[in-house]
């Protein structure tokens, strides 16, 4: 049953049905300027383990915490919207 109601907030979450108002959305290029710059920033990369170490790589020096793991440790689903 949980794994089925985060399958449906990673969904909203993807269609954007959720918003955090703590959490700023950046363009790609707006991130790649950053990291060129040098600027300090922290990067949390939310997908499977598959898709982090697989062939599309990742963001050198990004965190990986799955979205899964990360909905998990939400004690309420509220909490998480």
């Amino acid at each position: 049953m949980l794994l089925q109601i985060l399958r449906v907030v990673t969904s909203k979450l993807i269609k954007g049905e959720y918003h955090f108002s703590t959490v700023s959305e950046v363009s790609s290029e707006y991130l790649h300027e950053r990291i060129q710059s040098g600027q300090e920033i922290y990067i949390v990369d939310t997908r499977s383990t598959d898709e982090f170490t697989g062939g599309f790589g990742h963001i050198p020096n990004s965190h990986h915490v799955p979205m899964m793991d990360l909905a998990a440790s939400f004690a309420n689903l509220d909490d998480f919207k």
